[in-house]
């Protein structure tokens, strides 16, 4: 069995218990009837209303109980004190705590229990409202929140006043009557003026008296003050000046360490180390026989050096002396040549002779001792010191005072000694003449004040009452003008409102909080808790609910507790089966309560609904509009394969004559700008859709820009142009990023320099912007000698199809999107691009992109290693069997043209289906797959291939003209293993199928 614990607050709980004097008192209806309800709601044999005291567990009211009280240790509501839930027990012989109690073995034979913690009325929890049985069972949700209302009203019962049900209310009753009466007399004007006048002349009768005691005391304690003042004094200036003085036996130790080698270096570093650290050390120096030869430090205390100390007339009794006692010499203070006043301290050093017993004089260590720093450090440099302490020296025959005020020494109580290894100092301390002694006129005129504040207070205490009274009307009046105004606020607010207490009750609301809800029974209701309001809404079907199953109620409900007892900022919206859309917003007062507000959003989710409809529409046009450039990029691409192929093997052929090769090339170079336009078109319809996104890789910078420079060149050439190009050391980098948009961005500046430069030069700038350890901001500008442009309309040079020569006779073609498409992908780098120009002098154009930093020298090599192919002959290999599934003629025709004399064999199928039969009869090694193809595509071709398990390793690479975003991915989900978008050139097919069929051959 489990003994309940003690709350940490029990010495508090059974005060506030014992404070209720409700103990072993008479049973009472108000309780009993609340027992009665709970047995007749919960069906129960046993209910009880328990008083857990310090001991026992006493009943005010029971049901089914022959005993007033049991012990606490074996009480079940014991355990209800530890906290503010609840206690449930299904079944006590299940539960290990209680198990073995006698409770549950004997009478009365418990195996249900549930009880509710009460309170007194500062909140301690001093009992429980427990319902019994002698049969497990269960409580529902709803039955345990009925449980804790029933405790509120035992709450109420015991904290509410009851005078009929008092005895001792009819005594306090008349005591306060009689201190009304007796405030009556007394508070008058006149009475009250007397009783001040009394008090005023008692005050300074008291006064008078105590002002002979206490300047008796204030004499003594001053004088303690003093004696203590100078003690700790005297102990700080000891310590301080005799850590100092000291030194001098350190110096003393360096020389006997090792007489015969003293120089001023080993000097110069040991006084160094002695002394750098101390405040106050003016100087430190060695005398040999008496003559100053080192001294620390030099810079300041050149002057000393070469003094003979027994030679000096004013030095020689003092040093010889010194020699002769062997004790330590003490000058000053002194005022010093070389300005300052110091105290100096001089120690003869004696040292050890080889076979001799007795030690001989070797001379001086001294130390001056900076007296305003010492001072400082033992806080004597202030003017109060100055005025009130004074220090002489009885080392020398004069007794100088050479601090403060001579005049302190007259008071021979108050001298304090300072010992020191050479002689002796004494300081004095005078009294603290102000502050501490009052004139007899002052202290009397501090007795008049007392007793006229005292007279003041008591006339006004006295007069309080009638003050009270008149105070208690005006405020009285003032809350009722202050209810009636919030009141009237509340009532004008186009929200709902409502307030709650503490406890969670509703203490008022408005009539738009009443309309939201639809009932008139609110108006009523004033009390009632919010969980019971939330579970009236529900029940009524006031709210409108996804599942109005009893668990969707429970849960519902449950949520929305759970917004109201930890309220957020953005509230909470309901749905009435009225149609409307409410928005709850809760936040917690200081006084523990809550404020919630109800706002009509009805139309607001009219609109959002609007608003997800006009949206749902737009992306199913985004998505009509994608599959319309996948369409027309198929149906563009397909042909303009055949049309690129065709052209590429024409040209390879060598029979051509040059007006025929100019024709060729001609042709090829307007199916090339068909397809850049295509290519740009799609660009800018990714990017408005938001789709575009950046293949990320590790590339050498100076090698995209040689690859760059490389394919511009042509074009500049044609023009007698000049294309010159510098990267800067710094910029030389491996990084990470698309090098396929850079190479775009900057093909598409320098042929934009190119077309609108005449004559002159292009250049291409890289530089390093800035850099950290993995990060680079790479600059790249690109000027021309061109024509220019006005500065004003460098805006509308990044806008979709802007030109800012738009007319039908406009010099240069073009769609006006290429700039556009370098904004955007700069933009998507997290760069900035920008544009300026001088008309008639050339334009410049530059942007600076960040790119992390990749040092890898393996890979760096291998991307500059420019790529190349090699064919099945270059590797000993007769021939491959590559199996072309294509639907258009004339792609058939291109694509065995281009693998003519390769050693690829290749075999065509005009659609998926007769893709499928082939593999079946003939082991292939690599398959090129279109994928629009008639009656099978090449998506369904390829996952029958791969499901007939004879040809699931074969290669599969997709042909399409499809260049949309996803594509590549799709086709590699299905099961093919690489991707070729149309139009293809020979050289990027030979180069795919090398990977695929040769890598793993001896000769590769």
């Amino acid at each position: 069995m489990n003994t309940p614990d003690l709350p940490i607050n029990e010495v508090s709980r059974l005060e506030a218990l014992h404070k209720l004097r409700i103990l072993d008192t008479d049973p009472e209806e108000r309780f009993d009837r609340i027992t009665r309800l709970a047995q007749r709601l919960f069906d129960v044999p046993i209910v009880a209303i328990s008083l857990v005291d310090k001991d026992r567990q006493w009943f005010k009211s029971r049901i089914g109980l022959e005993a007033r009280e049991t012990e606490r240790c074996v009480s079940f509501c014991g355990h209800t004190l530890l906290s503010e839930k609840p206690l449930v027990v299904p079944d006590a012989h299940t539960d290990e705590r209680f198990a073995d109690n006698p409770l549950v073995t004997g009478e009365p034979y418990i195996r249900f229990y549930a009880g509710h913690p009460i309170h007194a009325a500062d909140g301690q929890r001093i009992g429980s409202l427990c319902i019994i049985d002698t049969q497990p069972r269960e409580l529902t949700q709803g039955q345990i929140v009925t449980l804790a209302e029933l405790a509120n009203l035992v709450d109420y019962e015991l904290i509410k006043p009851a005078a009929e049900a008092n005895e001792d209310g009819h005594g306090n009753h008349a005591f306060t009557h009689f201190l009304e009466r007796v405030g009556k007399v007394v508070s008058s004007r006149q009475k009250a003026f007397l009783i001040a006048s009394v008090v005023f002349l008692l005050v300074c009768a008291f006064g008078w008296s105590w002002k002979g005691a206490t300047r008796d005391a204030i004499a003594a304690v001053d004088e303690a003050s003093v004696v203590e003042r100078l003690s700790n004094l005297r102990g700080r200036l000891e310590t301080e000046l005799n850590a100092r003085l000291h030194l001098t036996r350190g110096l003393a130790g360096f020389v006997r360490a090792d007489q015969n080698n003293v120089d001023p270096d080993r000097f110069q570093a040991f006084a160094d180390d002695l002394g750098h650290e101390m405040t106050a050390v003016r100087s430190l120096q060695l005398a040999p026989d008496g003559v100053v030869q080192y001294v620390w430090p030099v810079s300041k205390n050149q002057k000393a050096i070469g003094h003979d100390l027994l030679g000096d007339p004013n030095r020689r009794i003092a040093a010889q002396k010194a020699i002769d006692s062997q004790r330590m010499w003490l000058s000053g203070p002194l005022e010093l040549i070389q300005g300052g006043t110091a105290l100096i301290a001089r120690e003869p050093i004696f040292v050890p002779v080889d076979g001799e017993r007795e030690e001989q004089f070797w001379g001086f260590a001294t130390i001056l001792v900076d007296m305003p720093e010492l001072l400082a450090a033992v806080e004597l440099d202030t003017e109060e010191a100055r005025s009130r302490f004074a220090i002489r020296s009885v080392h020398e025959s004069d007794n100088k005072v050479f601090y403060g005020n001579p005049e302190a020494f007259e008071i021979a109580d108050n001298i304090a000694s300072v010992a020191l290894p050479g002689g002796q100092w004494e300081i004095a301390l005078t009294h603290d003449s102000e502050g501490k002694s009052f004139p007899a006129l002052l202290i009397m005129l501090l007795i008049l004040i007392s007793a006229l504040g005292a007279a003041v207070f008591i006339y006004v205490l006295l007069r309080l009452p009638s003050q009270y009274q008149r105070a208690v009307a005006s405020a009285r009046t003032a809350l009722e003008k202050a209810n009636s105004l919030f009141r009237e606020a509340i009532e004008s607010l186009p929200d709902g409102f409502a307030v709650f207490d503490r406890e969670d009750r509703l203490l008022t609301c408005n009539q738009r909080f009443r309309d939201f809800f639809e009932t008139s029974q609110l108006a009523s209701l004033s009390g009632i808790k919010f969980e019971t309001l939330l579970r009236m809404t529900v029940n009524m079907g006031i709210v409108e609910l996804e599942d109005n199953s009893e668990a969707g109620k429970a849960e519902f409900i449950r949520q929305r507790l759970e917004q109201h007892r930890n309220p957020g900022s953005g509230g909470s919206e309901t749905k009435l089966t009225s149609g409307r859309w409410v928005r709850s917003v809760e936040s917690k007062i200081p006084s523990g309560g809550s404020v919630v507000s109800y706002t009509d959003i009805t139309e607001l989710k009219t609109k959002e609904q609007e608003i997800q409809l006009a949206r749902e529409k737009a992306e199913t046009a985004n998505t009509t509009k994608s599959a319309f450039l996948a369409t027309v990029s198929h149906e563009l691409r397909t042909p303009m394969n055949a049309i690129l192929g065709v052209m590429n093997l024409v040209q390879s052929n060598s029979d051509l004559s040059d007006e025929n090769k100019h024709l060729m090339e001609t042709a090829q170079n307007s199916a090339e700008r068909l397809l850049q336009l295509l290519n740009e078109l799609l660009d800018i319809s990714k990017m408005e859709a938001g789709k575009l996104e950046l293949e990320m890789s590790r590339f050498s910078l100076e090698t995209v820009i040689h690859r760059v420079v490389t394919l511009a060149k042509t074009r500049a050439e044609e023009k007698h142009l000049v294309l010159d190009y510098c990267i800067a050391k710094e910029a030389s980098l491996f990084v990470e990023g698309d090098p396929g948009r850079i190479q775009q961005i900057l093909l598409n500046l320098l042929g934009n320099a190119i077309k609108f430069t005449n004559a002159g030069r292009v250049a291409l700038n890289v530089s390093l912007d800035d850099r950290d350890a993995n990060t680079a901001r790479i600059r790249f500008i690109v000027t021309d000698t061109g024509e220019g442009f006005p500065e004003e309309q460098a805006g509308r040079l990044f806008k979709p199809f802007s030109q800012l020569d738009s007319s039908a006779s406009r010099k240069y073609e073009g769609t006006g999107l290429g700039l556009a498409i370098c904004h955007r992908l700069v933009t998507l780098m997290g760069g900035d691009i920008s544009a300026s120009s001088v008309p008639g002098e050339g334009a410049t154009f530059e942007f600076v992109i960040p790119m992390a930093i990749k040092q890898d020298e393996d890979e760096t090599q291998a991307t500059q290693t420019p790529p190349r192919y090699q064919l099945p002959s270059d590797c000993g290999k007769e021939a491959v069997r590559v199996l072309l599934a294509e639907d258009s003629p004339a792609n058939q025709v291109v694509f065995k043209a281009m693998l003519q004399k390769t050693g690829y064999q290749v075999d065509i199928v005009g659609n998926g289906k007769e893709a499928v039969e082939a593999t079946e009869k003939f082991p292939y090694d690599v398959i090129l797959m279109d994928i629009f193809m008639p009656e099978l595509d090449g998506i369904e071709a390829t996952k029958e291939i791969r499901a007939n398990g004879r040809q699931e390793n074969i290669p599969i690479i997709a042909l399409t003209a499809n260049a949309m975003q996803g594509d590549k991915e799709r086709f590699l989900a299905a099961g093919m293993d690489d991707y070729l978008p149309k139009p293809v050139n020979r050289a990027d097919l030979l180069k795919k199928l090398e990977r695929w069929t040769l890598a793993d051959l001896p000769g590769k």
